[in-house]
């Protein structure tokens, strides 16, 4: 009863009744639960002529999910709350329900039937408290497209040799790699401080500077910030899926798939040999490391 704050209450024919512990009752009375609260109410407290009104006064705080037992022939209750991200789970689904941002509303009717060889503490249904997504959660997604937003970017680090004609060696990789793995442990640190928004948007800055400023001492072109903004647009396309609270799947799929078709076009040209042939004949574009053009001619006299 860790989210129940102060007494439970019940008010039954305008009479006050607390709720105490299960087992205080159950020692004198095998009948009676020995677990939850039971409230002891006197015969004389109650009319078989007409309904039983009765109200719970119960304050809860820092719970996960609330959840009831079916006790009548026909049990029908309606919970309203303010929250607007609830989780309807357990034995039985609300038969009506609308959620709003507001808030949200449920009705549940259960009769005797749907009882029927059930355990009295199966049939719990209830509401969970889902906190849809906060900044604890978010960064944890972040960490799950990780894999995918680094071989992004040493794909697009590959088609920036392709295009500079420079190479980047293996060790330039892996420091690329480091930066890109050092900007989750950049965001995990600044959102202990700071919102998730500001902590994702200093950690993809700081990350999309270091890049860029590597790579335009590497490549020493323009093609250096066209990377560096490849970069930031990765970024900022996850954090756009980690903002989604449904249809993240089909947005990242679709953009993936997008990506492809860019990759599958800029790497159409590229033979075996790892150049890019000049035009449709086969003739390579790139010249031999001594400057000279060489013509595929058959003997000595086919030099110039």
């Amino acid at each position: 009863y860790k989210g129940i704050e102060g007494y439970v209450k019940i008010i039954m024919n305008g009479k006050t009744y607390d709720f105490l512990p299960g087992d205080r009752f159950a020692k004198y009375n095998q009948k009676l639960p020995s677990k939850g609260l039971v409230a002891e109410i006197p015969v004389s407290a109650m009319n078989a002529d007409k309904a039983l009104d009765y109200k719970i006064l119960m304050n809860v705080k820092g719970i996960e999910k609330l959840y009831f037992i079916p006790g009548a022939d026909i049990y029908s209750m309606s919970l309203k709350s303010d929250y607007p991200s609830p989780g309807f789970a357990g034995a039985f689904l609300p038969s009506e329900r609308n959620v709003t941002d507001g808030g949200f509303e449920a009705e549940w009717v259960i009769n005797e039937s749907n009882l029927y060889m059930t355990d009295v503490y199966d049939s719990k249904f209830g509401v969970d408290f889902v906190v849809p997504v906060s900044q604890y959660q978010q960064t944890e997604r972040a960490m799950k497209y990780s894999f995918m937003i680094i071989l992004l970017i040493f794909m697009g680090i590959f088609l920036v040799e392709v295009i500079s004609g420079k190479n980047v060696s293996i060790v330039q990789y892996i420091v690329t790699g480091l930066s890109l793995c050092l900007f989750y442990l950049l965001l995990l640190s600044f959102t202990e401080y700071m919102p998730f928004t500001l902590a994702y948007t200093i950690s993809s800055a700081l990350t999309v500077v270091a890049l860029g400023a590597y790579f335009a001492g590497i490549l020493r072109s323009r093609l250096a910030y066209a990377f560096a903004g490849t970069v930031a647009a990765f970024y900022g396309f996850i954090y756009l899926l980690l903002s989604l609270e449904s249809g993240s799947l089909l947005v990242g799929t679709m953009a993936l798939f997008l990506v492809l078709c860019v990759m599958m076009y800029f790497t159409r040209n590229i033979n075996r040999r790892g150049y890019v042939p000049g035009d449709q004949t086969g003739n390579p574009s790139c010249l031999p490391s001594g400057g000279q053009e060489v013509n595929e001619g058959k003997g000595p006299d086919s030099l110039e």
